[in-house]
């Protein structure tokens, strides 16, 4: 354990360093997928044609592991650091694409029969009915999510990543140098508790209600 400590110690620029780099990959990716996984689920969940062609073929892609894909996008992007944000988008994309469907299709709907009373618009039914109603629901699904995207980030950084945490680990794993790949893991372990702690305070701060 003592020679765990002095790994923080002696690398603590590398350690920042990695976990710099593996956050903007994350953060990136992830921002890709949640905005466009809901604001498409959203209107694929209204409309009852696109409903009926997009939501089988999400309920095929969803539950494919992105490691089964990984190494193909690391071929074909540019760069490392495309290839992770492109794992990550697209591994998130379609279960929040999924998930905004069915809870589209999950709304109260007293909700919708008092907005449609008053002739609103689809675009106002979307983004000021639907959304709002939703947004309880896509927060309090952030902290699964997080760890879910963060298992994604680090094993794609295993395969030829050059820095962020999944690299670290592999990268010592190798010359099996345990006190650092240790050090990794922990490091790991307390960003996604962080993340979850803030995501926790945002959401008691910012949603003041849920949806029945």
């Amino acid at each position: 354990m003592e020679n765990v400590f002095e790994v923080f110690l002696k690398d603590s620029e590398f350690i920042a360093e990695g976990i710099g780099h593996s956050l903007m990959i994350l953060v990136t990716g992830f921002s890709i997928a949640l905005i466009s996984g809901n604001i498409l689920g959203m209107i694929v969940g209204w409309v009852k044609r696109l409903n009926n062609d997009f939501t089988p073929i999400a309920k095929v892609l969803s539950p494919i592991p992105p490691m089964v894909y990984t190494p193909y996008l690391i071929a074909l992007m540019p760069t490392f650091t495309s290839a992770s944000i492109a794992v990550i988008g697209i591994g998130m994309f379609w279960p929040i694409f999924l998930g905004m469907i069915n809870r589209v299709g999950s709304i109260n709907g007293r909700l919708i029969d008092s907005a449609k009373a008053m002739n609103v618009s689809t675009p106002t039914m979307l983004f000021k009915v639907i959304l709002p109603y939703s947004i309880p629901s896509i927060v309090g699904n952030l902290k699964i999510q997080i760890s879910t995207i963060f298992m994604i980030l680090i094993m794609a950084e295993m395969i030829g990543a050059t820095s962020g945490l999944g690299f670290f680990i592999k990268k010592y794993s190798d010359y099996a140098d345990y006190a650092r790949v240790l050090a990794g893991i922990f490091v790991v372990g307390t960003v996604i508790t962080i993340l979850n702690v803030v995501l926790d305070i945002a959401e008691k701060k910012l949603i003041k209600w849920k949806p029945i």
